[in-house]
């Protein structure tokens, strides 16, 4: 299997920052040779700097010395884990999903002592205020159930998140990494303990009040849903949702509304020719973070509609709810493998027929784990058409 890739718009920073690591354990079901990217035929443990992104169709978090996002790619051989990892800067979200969005651990000024509250995630996104709200920390997570490994993390470059009495805030990096205010362990549950507490504590919101502008603080780890975090860069907009069947087939089609109508159809086109078979539909989309229940919405604000939750329940979109409302008919749980679930039922998103075909109709079928079912998050190629 290969893991689908994205032009880092030929930057020379991209060469200097993104690098891919093919990590494969020494298991004989793993001896041949793996590209994590068309451009590359990688070697065993290789490793280069090269202007890509690397997005798979399934998310994990691994290995906290490396602070890194990684991207796990399983090949069908039943020993053989294949981890693409790229370093990056990463967004802290918050599990409880707001109507208008997820909300980010996020920070408004570079200085010691300035407090960290939860935004709305979209604000890191407004061109004309690039330094307003700063989201990009670095972190990682481990899936090592008894990973204790103590971690910085860190804003600014210099700046690290840190709990002084009653809430937390940013400051100086010990570089030593032995201030316990500045240390953190990130447990298999998407928690974020702090190592400053003699009993667990856990990184929280101030009242479990996941609202905008909620000062974030640490309390008893209670497994309590403020608690949960996900490190992900694939929460803005302009995410185009590619169908892993149609790249096998080496013919990529995305996910597109339509039209911006009241339940227009959900439907697959080729990702750079939408406007030849919806001339006023949209392939971006805005989708919650692994594992995180939430809604995935237009640019427009109409957000994927299963209207009936029933066995080949044809798709739409429709008008997203407004702030006080919920619509559990458009709220999807994105899985670790590439799937959306409709929350609270064993379907998930699906090709009908299971035919990766233009124009063919998306619905909702029994999860079942075929390729038909397999999203892959790919970034909009800056050259590329916006729809």
């Amino acid at each position: 299997m290969k893991a689908p890739a994205v032009n880092a718009e030929g930057s020379e920073n991209a060469k200097i920052t993104s690098s891919v690591v093919v990590v494969i354990p020494g298991l004989s079901s793993c001896q041949a040779a793996f590209s994590c990217d068309s451009m590359l035929e990688t070697q065993l443990g290789s490793k280069f700097s090269v202007p890509i992104m690397i997005f798979g169709t399934s998310v994990t978090f691994f290995s906290l010395a490396l602070a890194v996002a990684a991207t796990r790619i399983h090949n069908g051989a039943p020993d053989c884990d294949i981890f693409c990892f790229q370093l990056a800067h990463s967004r802290l979200i918050c599990a409880p999903t707001l109507v208008e969005g997820h909300g980010c651990l996020a920070v408004r000024e570079n200085r010691d002592g300035a407090m960290v509250t939860i935004e709305d995630c979209r604000l890191g996104d407004i061109k004309d205020k690039p330094d307003t709200v700063h989201f990009d920390w670095e972190v990682a997570f481990s899936k090592n159930e008894l990973s204790s490994s103590k971690q910085q993390i860190r804003v600014y470059g210099d700046k690290c998140l840190e709990f002084i009495t009653d809430t937390a805030q940013i400051g100086t990096c010990d570089e030593s990494n032995t201030n316990t205010r500045q240390q953190w362990i990130a447990r298999p549950d998407f928690s974020l303990e702090w190592a400053g507490a003699a009993s667990g504590q856990c990184l929280d919101l101030r009242d479990h009040e996941a609202s905008f502008g909620t000062p974030a603080v640490v309390s008893l780890c209670s497994a309590h849903t403020t608690q949960d975090w996900a490190a992900a860069p694939m929460t803005k907009p302009g995410i185009w949702l590619t169908s892993f069947d149609s790249n096998e087939k080496g013919t990529p089609y995305c996910m597109a509304a339509s039209s911006q109508d009241d339940q227009a159809p959900v439907a697959l086109v080729r990702c750079t020719a939408l406007r030849e078979l919806y001339p006023t539909g949209s392939v971006t989309w805005t989708v919650p973070a692994i594992p995180f229940s939430g809604y995935i919405r237009t640019p427009n604000d109409k957000c994927l509609t299963a209207r009936f939750r029933t066995e080949g329940g044809r798709l739409t979109v429709e008008a997203c709810p407004a702030r006080t409302g919920v619509n559990s008919n458009q709220r999807f749980v994105p899985l670790h493998d590439g799937r959306f679930q409709l929350e609270g039922t064993n379907f998930c998103v699906d090709l009908t027929d299971g035919q990766p075909l233009v124009g063919n109709p998306l619905q909702i079928s029994g999860c079942d784990g075929t390729p038909n079912q397999i999203w892959t998050r790919v970034e909009r190629i800056r050259r590329l058409p916006s729809y």
